[in-house]
């Protein structure tokens, strides 16, 4: 969402379908950590459970990150599982870093939630829950919001594309096609890439290849903000679409700046993982981990 969207919860139903709609997807076998400030949801932080305990000191150095930037004053804790009685002893780590501003620790599976004690080793629950039912979800469907299944289908836009045939030849005819341009031809093709119209498969390959460019990637940066940063993103994410891996290096950093600047998360640390494997050598790399590490926000429109 380009706008800050107000959605209040009331329930506990309610408030297990907040870390779905902040980060843009159904969160399986995962632990979530809610930052709140007052009665506001200033951050959702998640981990793979797979990726817990050995990856915890990474997870609490972002969460406490993020806890500094926005003086949260309470956490919630969710572990989501198909058996979350027993994965959340993958997460004993974390929540025993982070217990003195606890306030709620949840267990859910696909159909019903425990609530663990915080101040006692107290287990209640087993309740039902349907995000379908909840009244938090239905809100976040009046303002727009999506929530894909799982995390693969949410970023599915950023990924490169199944067919690797297509897409090296749509590479090929790229290349033949830029040739033909000069320096100067390439910053005014990019510009029009980047305003007009719907573009061809090719033409979205030639805006791909162009991001190899370290000037031209200066005129996009150039013209990110926070209204021109989903448009830009979703042109940037069609060309990541339509190039093989060993052509995406080039236009995966200025497509994971917009996808910050557009607050899409997810997106952007999807940019970043793949940026880590496929181009671990590119200069944007570490100013671009360093934004995600600091848990840093894009600027508010108003202030710059």
């Amino acid at each position: 969402m380009g706008t800050k969207a107000t959605i209040r919860s009331s329930t506990t139903q309610d408030l297990i379908s907040i870390p779905g709609i902040c980060l843009g997807f159904h969160p399986k076998e995962s632990c979530v950590v809610l930052g709140v400030k007052g009665t506001t949801v200033e951050f959702c932080i998640r981990s793979d459970l797979a990726n817990l305990p050995y990856g915890e000191q990474g997870f609490l150095d972002y969460i406490c990150a993020a806890v500094c930037r926005c003086q949260a004053d309470s956490l919630a804790v969710f572990v989501f599982s198909a058996d979350p009685l027993r994965t959340s002893r993958r997460a004993d780590g974390v929540v025993t870093a982070l217990m003195p501003i606890i306030a709620r620790i949840l267990l859910v599976d696909d159909e019903r939630f425990w609530e663990v004690g915080v101040h006692e080793p107290t287990l209640a629950g087993g309740e039902q829950w349907d995000p379908r039912a909840s009244a938090v979800m239905a809100a976040a469907v009046v303002e727009g919001v999506r929530v894909a299944q799982g995390r693969d289908e949410a970023v599915a836009e950023v990924r490169g594309p199944d067919d690797h045939a297509r897409a090296e030849y749509l590479v090929d005819q790229a290349e033949d096609s830029l040739r033909q341009h000069g320096e100067l031809d390439r910053h005014l093709l990019l510009q029009q890439f980047l305003t007009e119209g719907p573009l061809s498969e090719i033409e979205l390959a030639e805006l791909a290849l162009l991001m190899e460019s370290p000037d031209l990637v200066g005129d996009v940066f150039d013209r990110l903000d926070h209204a021109t940063a989903p448009g830009i993103a979703d042109r940037l994410a069609a060309a990541r679409r339509m190039v093989p891996d060993s052509h995406a290096g080039g236009v995966l950093a200025p497509l994971a700046l917009a996808c910050w600047f557009a607050s899409r998360g997810v997106h952007f640390a999807e940019c970043l993982t793949q940026l880590e494997r496929l181009a671990p050598n590119h200069p944007l790399l570490p100013s671009l981990d360093g934004l995600h590490r600091a848990a840093l926000r894009p600027p508010h429109p108003r202030y710059g």
